[in-house]
């Protein structure tokens, strides 16, 4: 039998934080990253709003501008437009507050993954171990009932023991090697 490298529980809660795909699902990054961008836009409701646009036109030579009373190929224009609300019923602060709780909840639910993924981990490691102390344990009875059949031959040998006696012991030898084989797969 190999044996593969031993690992300890932290090392084993390590690699699974790093490796697992559960966790590096994009779905909780992405909603953790919505979350965060969701903040920033409630705070960008708060703020003014400033548009500035530049426009080109150009139109047919016979065009008449009045404003420079001459005909005229093209025109330009630029606009500057600012606006700030200043009440909305309290909106835009509900929308803001929202936002910060989306982003704790999204914040939690990646902790939440991640903490049932280090008790899985954990569960798996103890059954593991369990499992090993089991098969131990095992390997000890089947010794025990070969100690016992000694035993019992010994004095069936003496003449002190019926050959039931030996029978019984071979036979619980037999369960102890099955139960053994039955821990180990």
């Amino acid at each position: 039998v190999a044996f593969a490298e031993q690992l300890t529980l932290e090392e084993c809660v390590n690699i699974a934080l790093h490796k697992n795909a559960s966790i590096l699902t994009p779905g909780l990054k992405i909603n953790l990253s919505q979350a965060e961008q969701g903040v920033w836009d409630a705070w960008g409701k708060l703020l003014p709003a400033v548009n500035w646009n530049i426009d080109y036109q150009f139109f047919d030579p016979k065009f008449f501008d009045a404003r420079i009373g001459a005909f005229t190929s093209s025109r330009y224009s630029t606009s500057f437009d600012m606006r700030q609300t200043l009440f909305d019923g309290f909106a835009n602060i509900f929308t803001l507050r929202r936002s910060y709780q989306d982003r704790r909840a999204a914040q939690e639910s990646y902790r939440a993954a991640e903490l049932t993924l280090v008790l899985d981990v954990k569960t798996r490691y103890f059954t593991l171990l369990k499992n090993q102390k089991l098969v131990d344990v095992q390997k000890d009875a089947v010794e025990r009932a070969k100690e016992q059949l000694k035993t019992v031959q010994s004095r069936y040998d003496l003449g002190s023991a019926s050959m039931s006696e030996v029978l019984k012991a071979k036979v619980q030898i037999g369960t102890e090697r099955l139960a053994d084989r039955k821990s180990v797969v």
